[in-house]
C-alpha cells in the first residue's frame, strides 16, 4: 500500500468495486447515537425546560427557558443576559428564573428539565459546592421547598427551545412572551416539532444532533473512511 486516501463517504457502488478490487477500506467506529425528543408534562403539570449559555465561560452568559402545559401550549418563554459568567453560574440563574416565573404564575406541580447533569446532581443531593453561586442556591431551594416538582436531565438535542433562548440571551435579548406569535419564527418553529414528538438523533460520543429521517436517500454512508492504494 503506496497511499492512504481519506474520503468523507462512498456510495454502496464504490464500496462493491474496493472491495472486487481488494483494496482495503478502514471504515470508522460507528456513532453511539440515541432517539431524544420531548414530552409534555403529566396531566395537572407544567413542563419547565431551561438553559444557561455562557460565550468562553467565563464570558458573556444568558439564561433561556420556556414553561409548557399538558398541551405542549406556550405558558410563558424567557431570554435573560445575565453579564459575565461561568457555564455553571448560567445555568444555576437560568433555573431560578424559571422557577421564579412558575411561582409568580401559581404553577405548583412543575416538571424540570435541564441538560446540566452538574445542576440535576446538585438537586438531587441538595448540595451546591461552588460558593459564589450560595445566594442563587438558597433562592432556588426557597422557591423549589413551595412546589411540588421532580428535576431530570435531557439531552441538549431534546432542550433546543431553551438552548435558543440562553444563547440569545447571551447575545442581549431580554424579553418575556406569553404568546407563540411573538416568538422568534425559528422558536415557534421548534415549539411545534417539540409538540408533534419530533424525533431526534442526539449523538453520546460528539455534538451531533439531527432531525430523525432517511440517512440513505442517495445510496451513500454518511461517514469518514480510509482508502489504502
Amino acid at each position: 500500500m503506496d497511499q492512504i486516501m481519506k474520503v468523507r463517504s462512498l456510495s454502496v457502488q464504490d464500496m462493491d468495486i474496493l472491495n472486487r478490487l481488494d483494496i482495503p477500506v478502514l471504515l470508522p467506529k460507528p456513532k453511539r447515537v440515541r432517539v431524544v425528543k420531548w414530552h409534555r408534562p403529566r396531566q395537572g403539570w407544567v413542563k419547565l425546560n431551561t438553559d444557561g449559555s455562557s460565550f468562553g465561560n467565563p464570558g458573556t452568559s444568558g439564561a433561556g427557558g420556556v414553561i409548557r402545559d399538558e398541551d405542549g401550549r406556550l405558558l410563558v418563554a424567557y431570554s435573560i443576559p445575565l453579564g459575565l459568567g461561568t457555564n455553571n453560574f448560567a445555568e444555576l440563574k437560568s433555573l431560578l428564573e424559571g422557577v421564579r416565573r412558575c411561582h409568580a404564575l401559581g404553577f405548583y406541580r412543575v416538571q424540570i428539565e435541564t441538560d446540566s447533569q452538574l445542576v440535576v446532581n446538585w438537586i438531587d443531593k441538595n448540595k451546591c459546592p461552588i460558593w459564589y453561586l450560595e445566594d442563587f442556591w438558597e433562592e432556588l431551594q426557597e422557591h423549589l421547598n413551595s412546589l411540588e416538582y421532580t428535576v431530570n436531565h435531557i439531552f441538549r438535542e431534546g432542550n433546543a427551545v431553551a438552548d435558543f433562548l440562553a444563547k440569545c440571551g447571551a447575545e442581549g435579548l431580554n424579553s418575556d412572551w406569553d404568546d407563540i406569535h411573538m416568538l422568534p419564527s425559528l422558536v415557534r418553529g421548534l415549539l411545534r416539532m417539540d409538540k408533534l414528538g419530533a424525533p431526534l438523533l442526539a449523538s453520546l460520543d460528539v455534538g451531533y444532533v439531527s432531525y430523525l429521517r432517511p440517512c440513505n436517500l442517495y445510496g451513500y454512508i454518511d461517514f469518514d473512511a480510509w482508502v489504502f492504494i
